[in-house]
């Protein structure tokens, strides 16, 4: 069995490895100009009236829809089948440490 099938700790670390990338780098263009990590997200919020950590939540779901219809269509022009997943990966974090700051906030 590959590193793939068995889910290694070498292939779960390469794949949160290259999250971490993704989430440092992104980050630091969706927070531009605030020491605030969710400002983003916050604002985003406030717009919808929804929680920030649904906001990530709802862009999950927008992923998993892209996912899915890449899944059969072929090779994608742009962002990669891999490259989706691990973005759906970064939001998933992205919810639980904005619902980790909202328990913290109001402890």
């Amino acid at each position: 069995m590959g590193d793939v099938l068995n889910l290694s700790p070498d292939f779960i670390k390469g794949a949160l490895d290259r999250a971490l990338e993704v989430l440092a780098s992104k980050g630091s263009d969706y927070s531009r100009g605030s020491v605030d990590p969710f400002v983003n997200f916050k604002e985003t919020a406030a717009i919808a009236g929804i929680s920030p950590a649904h906001v990530a939540l709802v862009l999950c779901g927008i992923k998993m829809s892209r996912i899915r219809h890449l899944e059969g269509a072929g090779k994608p022009e742009n962002e990669s089948l891999a490259d989706s997943y691990i973005d759906l990966m970064c939001y998933a974090v992205l919810a639980y440490a904005m619902r980790s700051e909202e328990e913290f906030n109001n402890a």
